[in-house]
């Protein structure tokens, strides 16, 4: 690159971050919304009248804005109840401003209150209520003012200077993203440091504090990230395909939880550094080392970490025993019990107010799944249900294992330990109750018989895993793609002996609501911060309320229907050239992006396209790109830790915190492209194959022939 563009490349974050520093977005509140608590501290809980919200003061209660906009205005909607009291703020260091009561009967006045600038760019300055005379106490109030709304709005002043630190980390940050990309083959480096970089620069310059929390956490987090590429790029020749894949598990496995340690860990706690839940990134670090040691040395210190992930392991899922409270299981439970107690299975009241609501949606059928549970207490169903799903799980990683025809002492193997120890959807579900191993299990059974082609099985198996809840219907494309109409049929015959059977048990009256009142509504998405898809992602860019409601806006429901029929397109187009089975673990991969609404333990089933790509390694004779790996190894470290408490603790911080927030959407996006454009899952690569059963042998000579 010519020098002139590097000095395009600091240049114009900086003077970006300054020119919109000078238009500092204007602040608004409506007290007693869910986004209000970053602004007013120490208040009662909300309180609403038929026109609106508000909360009454109690002592300390303060209002804090963000030192960036001052000087400014600041307009309070409330008022000083008439019983006497006198309350004065304290705005800055020494300003008192004293508000004046309502008079005989409390009334809304607006208090329009100059706020000096006190404090560095990017801090917060404090504004204080104090009672300086005390009335009799309005309804038991501490202080007796009540506050509906406030806004904050910018004075023109003197310019605005971002600090030093911003500066030094805006002149720095494009430069290493720029070698980054550059060293791993990405084309178009230059713009995506420059687009990714200018971002940032508008989110602190416009947001600062919203970002300003988030900012050295999240810049440790990328440069870990940065320095670790680095490192096993320059280490990548030390290392086979597969023990460079293994090693890129380990360590990006360990960028959350390495975020997580930053922003919310006591350093100088040396339990707390050292807790169980701290080992992923501990482990990450100590894998750095790997690419330097001898191939013997390797083994041994792989054997080592393959017994710290089964010991870590062992701690976090029997952490998932611990309570008995689980909503969602609560819903699966108490709807087939009540059901078969005689009750109505759906309550179509409640569904039609909020079809996202914790009620029961699923097919009639489930209700033979758990019926067997629904005749002892809670507590023991709850237990017993993990306790299957567990043993689910680990069956589901056998089949898997089977499947791909490798030896138990491999290295794909070990890559099955790390899959299953750091993957958090397959806590979560767990944890919660859900039903996502047992779908994980009925896919890896599909994936048992497509490896020894017997596309009626994984039909059937397909269709067993749509009657408990329809979304893995979508997978049926594989078949329609690859033209194998066994499995059409599988899934047909499979479905229909399966309703039939439901039908015949539980009568049609059940099965007619389901298909009348509850399906036609199930489809809703939502801007829920855990309904990581497109239409999730959508969602949450126009709202400001991210919350479990259903979202049916026309042109959002038009942009979700765009954006399936372009993924099944461009799934379709990859896996033409594709193996059944890598085609299979694409399909998987394109479905949770393409749903209105996927919660985050859905990811569980992502264990099948993660293994594969593993297997992959292990058979194939050339190493993968490196532009593949870094699209692997990023995608991972989105998907595999945290969940949506992660980033996210219920407040609304604008249009850019909202595309953050999709975080797992972009890794399930980066995961796509790297099966999609991977070359070893292309059928035109040699690749070792598995061993065939003798019949299979026997079928494939005559095919040949």
């Amino acid at each position: 690159m010519r020098r002139w563009i590097w000095g395009l490349l600091v240049l114009v974050p900086l003077v970006l971050t300054v020119v919109l520093a000078q238009w500092p977005r204007p602040l608004r509140v409506e007290v007693g919304e869910f986004n209000d608590t970053t602004i007013i501290k120490n208040f009662f809980t909300p309180e609403k009248n038929p026109t609106e919200t508000f909360r009454w003061a109690q002592n300390g209660a303060t209002i804090v804005v963000p030192t960036s906009l001052l000087p400014g205005v600041l307009r309070l909607r409330g008022d000083v109840a008439p019983d006497g009291t006198q309350v004065a703020l304290q705005v800055a260091s020494n300003a008192q401003i004293n508000l004046p009561a309502a008079g005989d009967q409390v009334m809304l006045h607006q208090y329009w209150i100059y706020v000096p600038r006190d404090g560095a760019w990017g801090s917060t300055t404090a504004i204080k209520l104090r009672t300086t005379q005390p009335g009799s106490g309005l309804e038991d109030r501490a202080i007796s003012f009540v506050v509906t709304d406030l806004a904050l709005g910018s004075v023109r002043s003197i310019w605005r200077w971002p600090p030093l630190s911003i500066w030094l980390v805006l002149a720095l940050l494009p430069v290493v993203l720029t070698l980054i990309l550059q060293r791993s083959g990405v084309p178009g480096a230059f713009w995506i440091s420059m687009a990714t970089v200018s971002a940032i620069a508008a989110t602190w310059a416009l947001q600062p504090m919203w970002v300003q929390p988030w900012v050295w956490p999240l810049l440790g987090l990328l440069s870990a990230a940065w320095l670790w590429l680095v490192w096993l790029s320059w280490s990548r020749e030390h290392l086979t395909g597969l023990e460079l894949a293994l090693t890129i598990l380990v360590v990006f496995g360990a960028l959350i939880p390495l975020f997580e340690y930053i922003k919310f860990t006591d350093y100088r706690s040396v339990a707390a550094t050292f807790h169980w839940r701290h080992w992923p990134l501990w482990l990450g670090l100590l894998a750095l080392a790997l690419p330097r040691l001898q191939p013997a040395s390797r083994r041994r210190v792989w054997f080592g970490l393959a017994a710290v992930l089964l010991l870590y392991a062992g701690f976090l899922y029997s952490y998932a025993f611990v309570k008995d409270y689980a909503d969602d299981f609560k819903v699966l439970f108490r709807g087939p019990r009540a059901f078969l107690q005689g009750k109505e299975l759906y309550d179509l009241e409640a569904i039609q107010t909020n079809v996202l609501s914790n009620l029961y949606k699923y097919p009639p059928f489930f209700v033979l799944v758990m019926g067997p549970l629904t005749g002892i207490p809670f507590s023991p169903a709850i237990q017993l249900w993990r306790g299957i799903n567990l043993g689910l799980m680990l069956l589901s990683a056998l089949i898997l294992w089977r499947s791909s025809g490798r030896p138990l002492r491999s290295w794909s193997t070990v890559g099955l330990l790390v899959l299953l120890a750091l993957l958090r959807p397959l806590y979560d579900t767990l944890r919660y109750g859900q039903v996502d191993l047992i779908l994980l299990f009925l896919l890896a059974l599909a994936l048992w018989a497509l490896v020894r082609e017997r596309w009626s099985i994984w039909g059937f198996c397909l269709a067993l895993a749509t009657v408990i809840k329809l979304y893995p219907a979508f997978l049926l494309l594989e078949a329609l793609v690859k033209r194998r109409w066994r499995g059409v049929l599988g899934f047909a015959v499979g479905g229909l002996a399966l309703t039939a059977l439901s039908v015949l048990i539980l009568g049609w009256g059940v099965h007619w609501t389901y298909l009348r009142d509850v399906l036609p509504i199930s489809g809703a998405g939502t801007s829920w911060i855990e309904n990581q898809t497109f239409n999730g992602w959508i969602n949450r860019l126009y709202t400001e309320r991210i919350a479990l409601v259903p979202i049916t806006t026309a042109w959002v429901r038009w942009l979700t229907y765009l954006g399936l029929v372009l993924m099944t397109g461009l799934t379709y187009w990859r896996t033409r050239r594709m193996a059944a089975t890598d085609g299979f673990g694409l399909w998987i991969v394109a479905l949770l992006i393409v749903l209105p609404a996927a919660w985050m333990h859905y990811e569980a089933i992502l264990v099948i396209p993660l293994y594969q790509w593993l297997v992959r390694l292990e058979r194939a004779p050339q190493s993968q790109p490196w532009s593949v790996l870094v699209l692997y190894g990023l995608g991972w470290a989105l998907l595999a830790a945290g969940n949506q408490w992660t980033f996210f603790d219920r407040i609304y911080y604008g249009p850019i915190w909202s595309i953050l927030m999709s975080y797992k959407l972009y890794g399930l996006l980066l995961l796509w492209f790297a099966i999609a454009f991977d070359p070893s899952a292309l059928v035109d690569v040699p690749t070792e194959q598995p061993a065939l059963s003798a019949s299979a042998q026997r079928k494939r000579h005559v095919l040949a022939r």
